[in-house]
């Protein structure tokens, strides 16, 4: 047998055991980290075509070009 496979088989061994003393000392199930799943706080994504692309006036491009040849 190869180590891997053994390695596997006692931590499924492992879990069966652990499982098996929660239930005999009525003990609560773990709680499950991180948000509950299908939860109402799920992240929205924003539409790409609502978000208003920001454009710079001739006027602001000159002001700019002109402060750059300042420095």
């Amino acid at each position: 047998m190869e180590i891997g496979t053994i390695i596997a088989a006692l931590d499924q061994q492992i879990e069966r055991l652990q499982q098996a003393r929660t239930i005999l000392l009525g003990e609560p199930p773990a709680k499950r980290r991180g948000r509950p799943k299908g939860s109402a706080n799920q992240s929205k994504v924003i539409a790409t075509s609502a978000v208003k692309k920001r454009t710079m006036s001739t006027k602001g491009k000159a002001r700019t070009a002109d402060a750059q040849d300042g420095r």
